[in-house]
Order: C-alpha cells, then sequence, then structure tokens
C-alpha cells in the first residue's frame, strides 16, 4: 500500500464527507455555496484530521476547478506568484477557475499573506486556507477580511464509528476478511478524541498486524488517547478552567484540568490562570489564594505529576469557596476612572517624607487611624466586601 488508508478512501464527493452538518448538510450554507458554483476565498478552521483537505479536494472536483496545493511551511514566494500566473492564463485561455489550496495557512509570513492579497483581490485565483489555529490571531487582517471563515467541529462518535466501518468495507473489498470487535471500535473512537485521520491510521495500523481487530489489539496498537494541543485549544481549556471554578463546579474544573495536563499544556500557565481565579473569584477566602501560590511554586519547582495533586487542591478549594469578586472588582472600578480621567494628586498630607525638608513643605501630616478620610482625597467608593 503505497498511500496511508486515510489517502486511499478519501471522500470525492460532498454526501461522502463525514460530519460538518452544520456547513455541509442539505442546509449547510457552505454546501449551496458549493453547490451553485458561486465559490468565494475561504479559510476552513479546525482540528486535526476534521476534514478541511478532502473539503477543498472535493471543492475543486465539484465544480470543475483547476486544484492546486501548497503548504505554507514550504511554499515561496515565487512559487505564489507562479501559480498566480498559471490561474491568470487559465482563466484567459480556458476560462477556468482555480482553486489554490494552502494547507497549514496559520504559517504563513506577511510577506506570503501580502503576496497572496492581490489574486484574491482580482478573483484571479479562488483561496482555501486550512488552519487548525484561529484565523483571526494567526493570519493577517488584510487575507482574513478577504476571506470566509468556516469553522470545523470534531467528528463524533457516530462519525468516527462511519469511518472505521468505511476502512473495514474497503479492506474487504480488496481480499482481507477484517474484522473487528464492537469494544474495539469503540477504543478506536474514544483515542482518536474527534480525529477521522487518526481512527482510520489506528485501523490501518492494526490490520498490519492482524485481519482479526480484537480490543487487545487495538490497545496495544494505540494505548495512548489522543489530544492535539493546539494554540486555540490552550486558551479554551483555560477559559473553561475558570469558567468552572466561576460555576462553583469543583468536579467540572478538576476536568478541565485534567484533560489540559493530559493534553500537555505547561502546568505552570495553568497555575498562572488559577492564581488570577483565585483572588478575582474568591477574595473572601484567603487559603485560596495562598494554595494558588503554593500550586503555582510546586508547577515551578516540582513539575508533573507530583504537582497535579496542588494544582487540583487549589482548584477544588477556589471552586468550593463562596463567590466573590468584591477585590476585582474594586481594581477594575478604580482603573476604569483614572483611565476616564478621574486624576487626583496625593495629598501633601500623605505625600513621602523620607528626605530633608518634608516637614517644611507639610508633607507627612497623616497620622494612621487618625482622621483618616480628612487626608485621602478619594470621594468615590470601590470595595463592597460582602458580608
Amino acid at each position: 500500500m503505497d498511500k496511508p488508508l486515510p489517502a486511499i478512501i478519501r471522500p470525492t464527493t460532498l454526501d461522502e464527507i463525514v460530519g460538518q452538518q452544520h456547513i455541509l448538510g442539505k442546509n449547510g450554507t457552505l454546501r449551496k455555496i458549493i453547490e451553485s458554483d458561486n465559490l468565494k476565498s475561504m479559510v476552513l478552521y479546525g482540528p486535526a484530521g476534521t476534514g478541511k483537505t478532502t473539503i477543498a479536494r472535493v471543492i475543486s472536483k465539484v465544480t470543475n476547478s483547476n486544484f492546486v496545493e501548497l503548504n505554507a511551511t514550504s511554499a515561496k514566494v515565487t512559487d505564489i506568484r507562479n501559480e498566480g500566473k498559471k490561474a491568470a492564463n487559465h482563466k484567459k485561455l480556458a476560462d477556468g477557475s482555480t482553486v489554490v489550496f494552502i494547507d497549514e495557512v496559520a504559517r504563513l509570513t506577511k510577506t506570503q499573506s501580502d503576496v497572496l492579497l492581490p489574486y484574491l483581490e482580482d478573483g484571479v485565483f479562488i483561496f482555501i486556507g486550512a488552519s487548525t489555529e484561529n484565523p483571526f490571531h494567526s493570519l493577517t487582517s488584510a487575507l482574513v477580511s478577504r476571506s470566509f471563515v468556516y469553522q470545523l467541529e470534531l467528528l463524533g462518535p457516530k462519525d468516527l464509528a462511519q469511518l472505521v466501518l468505511r476502512a473495514v468495507k474497503y479492506y474487504r473489498d480488496n481480499g482481507k476478511d477484517v474484522r473487528i470487535d464492537k469494544e474495539a471500535v469503540k477504543h478506536f473512537i474514544v483515542v482518536a478524541g474527534g480525529d477521522g485521520r487518526k481512527v482510520l491510521s489506528s485501523v490501518e495500523l492494526a490490520v498490519a498486524i492482524d485481519d482479526n481487530i480484537t480490543l487487545e489489539l487495538a490497545k496495544a496498537v494505540t494505548p495512548f488517547k489522543y489530544m492535539c494541543l493546539s494554540e486555540d485549544r490552550k486558551y479554551d481549556w483555560l477559559s473553561a478552567l475558570q469558567g468552572a471554578i466561576q460555576a462553583s463546579d469543583a468536579d467540572a474544573a478538576v476536568y478541565w484540568l485534567a484533560q489540559a495536563l493530559e493534553a500537555g499544556l505547561d502546568p505552570r500557565i495553568l497555575a498562572r490562570r488559577i492564581m488570577v481565579s483565585a483572588s478575582e473569584d474568591a477574595s473572601g477566602n484567603p487559603m485560596a489564594a495562598m494554595l494558588a501560590h503554593s500550586a503555582y511554586v510546586s508547577a515551578c519547582e516540582i513539575g508533573r505529576p507530583e504537582c497535579d495533586i496542588i494544582l487540583s487542591h487549589a482548584v477544588v478549594t477556589i471552586a468550593s469557596s463562596a463567590r466573590d469578586k468584591s477585590a476585582a472588582k474594586a481594581i477594575w472600578g478604580a482603573l476604569s476612572d483614572v483611565r476616564n480621567g478621574y486624576h487626583l494628586e496625593v495629598p501633601k498630607e500623605m505625600k513621602d517624607t523620607h528626605y530633608p525638608g518634608a516637614k517644611q513643605l507639610g508633607h507627612g501630616a497623616f497620622k494612621d487611624g487618625v482622621n483618616q478620610l480628612a487626608y485621602v482625597g478619594v470621594d468615590k467608593k470601590y470595595y463592597f466586601p460582602k458580608i
């Protein structure tokens, strides 16, 4: 087998594509655009193994376009310009359209992006980019503004099961009597984590060992759960972790902590977010901040897996504490006033006195606990502690 299994059984029509019904279903926006042959430049954004390259290739076939595939990590500026010239000639001589598909588009340099722009603006070719990173973060604003962004979702269990059955059918149609236990299918689905390419590769590896795929064989070829750690997922996990803490759901908070740790996210990054959450969301519990700082120290000095317990201890304590954002709201309110022109000079009674002559200037008359309100000079209230 020269090509890997995912490439061999790659869908060639829209109906064969598994998942992404929100954009490719009967009423899906992208499907209607493809079928009406009214393509515009676009970016397909989603996790690995969700069908970005497949969709681009199917688009090319459905619309009868000349298809060119580049990779942002290897394509040179001259490559992009050469394809632009070819597309212009193809359009002029054959009145045909060209689709230039660029994989790993988040890796484009600003120079590469700038070279692309004129071709998009003049309609020389249709640009389709594929990215696992959020294009609004990773691409230039000029390129994003000239493209429609379609977000792809992780494949669900039924989608992945359909891919497994498709793989088994391919082998049987080609002379291999492949059989697979239901429990093995379930294992492949769990390990794949929504990645269609991963589930097909797992089946391919198992078949290379034995045509009868048992649960034991499935576990042997895919012993660990696969999770793609992208920049977007990193921030999504951090957001989910803090959101669970804010919802006072210790179980959910520990789960998102575990998923991020298992995917390989640096525990120091998680510990920093936990420290912020301790003061922002549980300022009424001083122990929360202390535990959060201890968790950060453990993440820095001990590392995994030992620091996992301390991170969990901090997360559970913070999530179980009464919601109290009074300290956070106090500084947010004060910062807002400062930024919007509420500017006060330090009263002379409160100015520094650690130099000769300070008393001659009348500085430092302030005494702690004595008529403080006469000196502080701030007539606004920011801190509203919970009782």
